[in-house]
């Protein structure tokens, strides 16, 4: 029996194959920390979803067509287009962990950053989106957050936090988001003699 000859691309392909992925990481928020720090915060209805390569053809990025229905905060068109990395176009794909997921038809809540001249990032990435659904007693609507395969730290301790999302009441996501703005501090104004 003939003896089989190791090469050394072989044993680094499968070296790296039993390495961990390395998984995204970011800042827990909560809502009024993801209101404060976005320019628009809108519900709205998905209407489109589509994959492409970026210009330079280095990546492929999904773009989210949300038709506007109620604005809590700026002032967005009537539809925003929100921009992730990650998609997939013919047989290729990227995939980024931490990225939210859509869905045709989905109402959402969606807290927006500016990401270039007509399109916008989610702020805090998948914290960003709130799915819209009805509770048990088929009234009241809950806004449920996104859950994301991301590693959450907490901002003080700079630990890993259990990532365990629970929905809250439209209304109450409503008012928070109305009371982040006028909690934030007003700049003070000075006035030289």
């Amino acid at each position: 029996m003939k003896a089989m000859k190791s090469h050394p691309a072989l044993w680094i392909a499968f070296a790296m194959s039993a390495l961990p992925a390395a998984a995204t990481t970011m800042w827990k928020s909560d809502v009024t920390e993801l209101a404060r720090s976005s320019a628009s915060v809108v519900r709205g209805t998905v209407q489109n979803i589509q994959s492409h390569w970026t210009g330079d053809h280095m990546r492929i990025v999904t773009d989210v067509d949300i038709a506007v229905t109620e604005t809590l905060k700026g002032e967005p068109a009537r539809t925003v287009r929100v921009t992730q990395p990650g998609g997939q176009v013919g047989h290729l794909g990227q995939s980024v962990e931490g990225i939210a997921a859509f869905a045709q038809g989905e109402d959402v809540v969606v807290f927006l950053t500016p990401a270039g001249s007509r399109q916008f990032a989610l702020s805090g990435m998948a914290q960003g989106k709130y799915s819209i659904s009805r509770a048990a007693d088929q009234k009241t609507l809950l806004a449920v957050p996104e859950r994301s395969g991301a590693v959450m730290l907490d901002r003080t301790t700079r630990a890993p936090m259990a990532m365990t999302p629970a929905p809250l009441a439209l209304d109450t996501l409503r008012e928070k988001v109305r009371l982040s703005d006028a909690a934030r501090p007003k700049p003070s104004t000075r006035i030289t003699p």
